[in-house]
């Protein structure tokens, strides 16, 4: 993710006529990952969201920080959504059942045993 090589500042990818000219009315939005290191488009500002010929420009201060906040929120949803329907609502204990299609796709040993179909070693 990092655009910067052996010290130098990111490429410069779009010059300021390019943006007004070219992509005036098809693009709404760009995200400069690389403002940390100069950026790749010239209308970037570093931690801001900035407007220009109509362009919203987003030059995040910390990509790599916020992105690992957003993927531990998501994954651990993922879990959460995947788990929910494991407990029994009254005794709130983990009641898997063998029989559901989520389990059986999911489900890789049991009782010491390989039991997924595609991870399973013939005999």
């Amino acid at each position: 993710m990092d655009d910067k090589l052996a010290g130098e500042a990111a490429k410069l990818a779009t010059q300021a006529g390019e943006l007004a000219g070219n992509l005036k009315g098809m693009a709404q939005q760009i995200t400069d990952m690389a403002v940390e290191q100069g950026g790749n488009c010239p209308l970037s500002e570093f931690g801001k969201v900035v407007e220009k010929y109509g362009v919203k420009i987003v030059g995040p201060a910390n990509l790599p920080g916020e992105l690992a906040t957003d993927s531990s929120a998501l994954f651990s949803r993922n879990l959460l959504n995947f788990i929910t329907p494991m407990v029994d609502k009254e005794t709130k204990a983990l009641k898997i059942d063998l029989n559901d299609e989520v389990v059986k796709g999911t489900l890789v040993t049991q009782d010491g045993r390989i039991v997924h179909p595609s991870l399973s070693v013939s005999s």
